[in-house]
């Protein structure tokens, strides 16, 4: 699992979104585990 921490989350494009989204339903994180394991703002990820 790659560790993407991003202070512009907004900044990632399409393919970096749905690949963050396909790490996170295999990660068995809460929402907001996923989000602080990799540098995301939850406002960003939900």
């Amino acid at each position: 699992m790659h560790n993407y921490l991003f202070s512009k989350s907004r900044e990632l494009n399409q393919e970096q979104w749905m690949n963050l989204v396909d790490q996170y339903q295999v990660s068995g994180l809460t929402q907001a585990g996923f989000c602080v394991q990799n540098g995301l703002a939850l406002s960003t990820f939900c």
